[in-house]
């Protein structure tokens, strides 16, 4: 059976329900990634990791995924570069919101949203908590920056500073993934801003306030890091570290059964 919701008819969905089904929604963006990568690397890391993760997980749950919701938010600041598709970020969560909301009414009830955008995370919150108000459903989102963070910070070639935006890792995940990538084209744009507050690297683990990277950095390319270095390599071994980790987190999410009071 196909993992792929649109392509069941809906007595297989029907079915896919009465078995608890995990859905899985991939959640990206059409943005600009500098001159050497398309401005659909979100969209193409975002539904490749969903769709690994499902054809990793069928055998244990059953599991389907939606297609990509790539109608996402960027600021202003991105439109100095031709190619970022942009939804304000009330557009964005009442698509969110409703696309879950009709998923729910359905009757499926484990939601789990694969995030490949940065700016996304604030949207997918405030939709995952409005949804468990409405519905006492609780979905729940991943994005792959946090979660290949180890990973990276033992097989990263760039220097702190290198991975952000279309940086390292998302170029090294895009020649794993594609031929759409442009090495000629490939410039360095270090992030240099350091403080005990405020982290210079994407690898780094969470800041401790949210301040806008755009606002403390001034790429003349639309990079933020150093994609030189990347290699498929690097994102082949990334990827697959990405669909088990995600996999692992899927597997923890969809058997959590709340306690009762």
């Amino acid at each position: 059976m196909s993992i792929r919701f649109v392509e069941h008819s809906w007595p297989e969905l029907k079915q896919y329900v009465e078995k608890n089904a995990l859905i899985l929604v991939p959640v990206g963006a059409i943005e600009e990634h500098g001159p050497h990568l398309p401005v659909c690397t979100d969209m193409v890391i975002g539904n490749r990791l969903a769709e690994a993760v499902a054809e990793n997980l069928q055998k244990k749950i059953p599991v389907l995924v939606t297609p990509d919701m790539w109608q996402a938010y960027n600021g202003n600041v991105m439109h100095q570069w031709p190619g970022s598709l942009t939804v304000s970020q009330d557009t964005q969560k009442r698509l969110l919101y409703e696309i879950t909301d009709s998923i729910i009414k359905m009757g499926f009830q484990k939601i789990l949203f694969i995030n490949s955008h940065g700016q996304n995370l604030f949207t997918l919150e405030a939709v995952c908590r409005q949804i468990a108000d409405d519905h006492g459903v609780y979905p729940a989102f991943v994005f792959e920056y946090p979660l290949a963070a180890e990973f990276m910070r033992t097989h990263r070639k760039s220097e702190i500073g290198g991975i952000s935006h279309a940086c390292e890792f998302e170029t090294s995940m895009m020649l794993h993934l594609t031929e759409l990538v442009d090495m000629r084209k490939a410039e360095k744009s270090l992030m240099t801003y350091n403080s005990r507050f405020k982290n210079t690297d994407g690898m780094q683990g969470k800041s401790r306030v949210y301040w806008s990277t755009w606002a403390l950095e001034n790429p003349k390319n639309g990079v933020l890091g150093d994609p030189t270095v990347a290699t498929a390599a690097t994102g082949e071994k990334a990827f697959e570290y990405l669909v088990q980790e995600i996999s692992d987190f899927a597997l923890e999410f969809y058997h959590f059964k709340k306690k009762e009071g």
